[in-house]
């Protein structure tokens, strides 16, 4: 996902000095928040790895991006990372009732496979789920931050980039011996944990973690009593080796196993149930497996950088009812890819510093898909594409930081696609102050249910789509008051998208949209050390996305905001922290052919949520939350009901063996 290092000349030392900002920030695990000097450092985390295909400081980054760090999810007790992105201006997220289910999460009114999601340089958008990633198995107690660029982004990382890209990177071994992990107890029958064994040595490093929930949950649907659990399992292994001071091979791999219940929705025409998840035994056990090998070579002083890898993905879904299985669904993804790094100054202009890129890769990707029901349906399929890309990178007295990139697809089931982004930053320290813009084009290419269907004469596939095409903008300004102790950001976003894959009139197919949806809004961010103890972060997008005819898109709030307090008690001996996430009203759609209507009203709702830690010695520390303190009841999801207030309590360990 990019090189973690800008060497040659200046370029060489600055990079030094912010890796060790990095390395304060961001190693370890923080059991309470420090200082204010060194708060303010862990609050405006300086380098972003995935907004360029190499890693800038933040300060350079034109796209609108916001970092979630380790700190961050430990202090308000993130068990989902999903829920984390709630607080991320410009990100709305849909659960479909209860922990375990169907988890979308959408980027500036786009669609929710219309954003790109990674885990460690895998791509892991599922082929099996309409080159969707379902955050719903996404276990946060690894994680060691979430990067979150929005704005079509494409023209860096390809198809399904068009409302942006979500880049979860976990935790690696460092120099010496670390352990430590979690485990919990608390409502609807729930027991999470965690527990992780990290090192290295001069020219190694290693780490190895498992993470597990479990749940009897509640019911889905709003009828009946009966619960409907989950279950979830993660492997997460890494390492890496540096044979010389030139090379290092690494390799990771991410492995969950889940099974989730779930209701059916009833489709009885007339009926009083139509439309709506009806109590019922329905159950998914899914197998999900992601791994990448990379090697990279540094050459003239580290001046120019090759890095060859490969990728794999498997996903592997079984659905049964009352107990008989249904169906099956298999999708894989592999890919090659080089990419090499050019660094070099022209100090006597502008005391420039460049980069330039060169990027390559091939994928292929595979669907296989069973239905007991319709044993006429069962197919297997695949698609290979091919694809370049270039980008160059240019600082400009310090001040001005400019971006091009430009990438070909060539893929064999679609027209070719070339995609651009370009942005903009400006600095100004006497003021404090920062813009950034961004414009670029995205593509989406149609998924294999889309293209061939699944059950036939019910909803049959459409081999003549066309893919999704987006061209974007954004501008914004960043402002810093107080010695950087606040920091806000307010950003203006607008994009258009062509071809859309929408049902056709009679749900039987899908068809590319003629007309253009519109999405525009305004993202507000604020991040502020009140003093040494207490920090705030607070966030507020409005969202406008409507469809050619002017209607609102689903599921898509027009108001979405969210503050968040942490507190750290005297002499570091824990926090307590304060977390309310509003997502206004918006609407759904109505699946009862027998209404005229398709679509539905779903209320606004708050959440607030409160957690506290207290350490108990050096590496033990008591942890405690609330989730849905007020006990809302809401619906992110037309008739799927989402859990009620919860208690949680356990005990966290770290513990350095240097």
């Amino acid at each position: 996902m990019g090189d973690e290092r800008r060497r040659s000349g200046y370029a060489f030392r600055r990079a030094r000095r912010r890796r060790t900002l990095v390395a304060a920030a961001l190693g370890g695990v923080a059991l309470a928040l420090p200082d204010l000097a060194a708060a303010e450092t862990q609050m405006f985390p300086d380098t972003v790895v995935s907004a360029n295909r190499v890693a800038v400081p933040s300060s350079e980054v034109g796209s609108a991006v916001t970092v979630i760090t380790a700190q961050e999810l430990e202090a308000r007790q993130i068990r989902l990372v999903a829920d984390a992105l709630r607080d991320v201006p410009g990100v709305s997220v849909n659960r479909t009732g209860p922990r375990g289910l169907f988890t979308q999460v959408r980027i500036r009114g786009n669609e929710g496979n219309h954003t790109k999601v990674f885990i460690d340089g895998v791509e892991v958008n599922d082929p099996s789920g309409d080159v969707e990633f379902d955050f719903s198995h996404l276990l946060a107690a690894d994680v060691e931050r979430v990067e979150i660029i929005r704005g079509p982004q494409s023209a860096l990382w390809g198809s399904d980039a068009i409302g942006g890209v979500i880049n979860v990177i976990t935790k690696r071994g460092e120099r010496g011996l670390r352990t430590g992990g979690y485990i919990e107890v608390g409502s609807f029958q729930s027991v999470s944990g965690n527990a992780a064994v990290r090192g290295g040595g001069r020219n190694y490093r290693y780490s190895v973690s498992g993470s597990f929930l479990t749940t009897e949950g509640v019911n889905m649907s709003r009828f009946g009593s009966e619960k409907d659990g989950y279950d979830n399992g993660t492997v997460n292994l890494s390492g890496a080796i540096e044979p010389s001071e030139s090379l290092e091979l690494s390799a990771n791999g991410f492995y969950t196993a889940n099974k989730v219940q779930s209701d059916p929705q009833d489709f009885t025409f007339g009926g009083p149930f139509e439309g709506l998840f009806i109590d019922g035994d329905e159950e998914r056990k899914g197998d999900q497996f992601y791994a990448r090998v990379q090697g990279k070579l540094k050459t003239y002083e580290s001046r120019w950088e090759h890095i060859f890898g490969g990728n794999y993905t498997h996903t592997d879904f079984d659905n049964t009812s009352a107990g008989g299985f249904t169906s099956n669904s298999v999708g894989e993804k592999s890919r090659l890819d080089y990419q090499t790094n050019l660094f070099f100054s022209t100090p006597d202009f502008a005391r420039a510093e460049h980069t330039a890129t060169l990027y390559a890769e091939y994928t292929h990707e595979a669907f296989k898909n069973v239905s007991a029901a319709f044993p006429g349906a069962n197919q297997k399929q695949s698609i290979d594409a091919a694809s370049v890309a270039g980008e160059y990178l240019v600082s400009l007295w310090q001040r001005l930081f400019l971006t091009a990139s430009l990438r070909y697809d060539d893929n064999e089931r679609f027209e070719d696609a070339t995609t651009y982004r370009v942005t903009a930053a400006y600095l100004h320290p006497e003021s404090g102050s920062r813009l950034h813009a961004s414009i670029g084009s995205g593509v989406k290419n149609p998924g294999f249910f889309d293209l061939f269907g699944f059950f036939p004469g019910s909803f049959v596939g459409n081999p003549n789509l066309s893919p999704e095409k987006s061209r974007g903008w954004d501008i914004g300004l960043e402002q810093k008051f107080l010695r950087e102790r606040l920091v806000v950001d307010i950003t203006y976003f607008r994009s258009i998208l062509t071809d859309e894959i929408v049902p056709d009139p009679t749900f039987t197919t899908v068809i590319n949209q003629t007309g253009e949806s519109d999405r525009q809004g305004v993202e507000f961010s604020l991040k502020a050390a009140l003093s040494s103890e207490l920090s705030m972060t607070a966030a507020y997008t409005w969202t406008d996305a409507t469809d050619p005819d002017g209607r609102v898109e689903a599921r898509r709030p027009e108001h979405i905001a969210s503050l968040v307090l942490d507190y750290a008690l005297p002499s570091r001996r824990g926090n307590v922290n304060l977390n309310i996430q509003y997502n206004g009203p918006m609407q759904d759609n109505e699946f009862a052919s027998s209404t005229p209507r398709d679509r539905v009203d779903l209320p606004g709702y708050t959440l607030v949520n409160l957690a506290a830690a207290y350490n108990i010695s050096k590496s033990v520390q008591l942890i405690g939350r609330i989730e849905n303190l007020l006990d809302q009841d809401y619906e992110e999801v037309y008739s799927a009901q989402s859990p009620g207030i919860g208690i949680f309590a356990g005990v966290r360990v770290d513990a350095d063996l240097r």
